[in-house]
């Protein structure tokens, strides 16, 4: 004879089963679709070589000459070369540029590609604000109490979304706090996170030839 359980119980562990889901770890896996187009694989190839030896003339070439490089300027290839200043040794291109084109990406439907791939698949769900979320880059990444790289470890992420706390207590640009899914505070250094507003590179064919037509950041 089947046992049935009580409704109340029924009720109890369906609620139960809810706050679990509600407080497990949201996932944000990698993903990169460079490779299903032969031709912007070697494309993003050879621009992740120019970029690695800072080679400016290769760069621009390869430039739409309406990148959009903010959300305030006419764009093109004069503004993005007074905004960055390849040419100069405190540009930070080369190094936001090259972190966004070793992390992968995705084609859209228009056949466009963005990235990195925690832009590119960034969730629609708007429970997962960018402003207030980054994506963990990285396999067991630590999580520490404090934002010291000597501090105690309380738990470690592998490719998780998680919130965003404010820094209150002066820590430095290279860590950030974050809340756990179980409501713990901690600190992950900074360059094992992603924003979903953070530098992003869009591509896209002009005339039949693959351009970068969009490196820009924010909202």
């Amino acid at each position: 004879m089947r046992r049935h359980l009580p409704v109340l119980a029924v009720i109890l562990l369906a609620v139960a089963h809810g706050a679990t889901m509600a407080g497990a770890p949201k996932k944000l896996l990698p993903v990169d679709e460079a490779a299903s187009d032969p031709a912007f694989f070697i494309f993003r190839a050879r621009l992740i070589e120019a970029v690695a030896t800072h080679d400016t003339a290769r760069l621009l070439a390869v430039l739409s000459p309406k990148i959009q490089n903010n959300f305030g300027g006419d764009g093109g290839i004069e503004e993005f070369k007074q905004q960055w200043q390849p040419d100069g040794k405190e540009s930070k291109l080369w190094q936001e540029l090259g972190r966004a084109l070793s992390l992968g990406g995705k084609f859209s439907k228009d056949h466009s590609f963005a990235a990195p791939y925690y832009f590119a698949a960034w969730p629609e769900d708007d429970s997962v604000d960018a402003f207030e979320w980054v994506a963990i880059i990285g396999e067991n990444i630590r999580v520490r109490e404090k934002a010291d790289a000597n501090s105690a470890v309380i738990g470690r992420l592998s490719f998780e979304l998680v919130h965003v706390e404010e820094q209150q207590d002066a820590a430095s640009d290279e860590w950030t706090k974050i809340k756990l899914a179980d409501g713990r505070k901690g600190f992950v250094a900074s360059r094992f996170t992603g924003s979903g507003i953070g530098w992003r590179a869009a591509f896209a064919k002009e005339n039949g030839e693959w351009r970068m037509t969009a490196f820009v950041a924010g909202d």
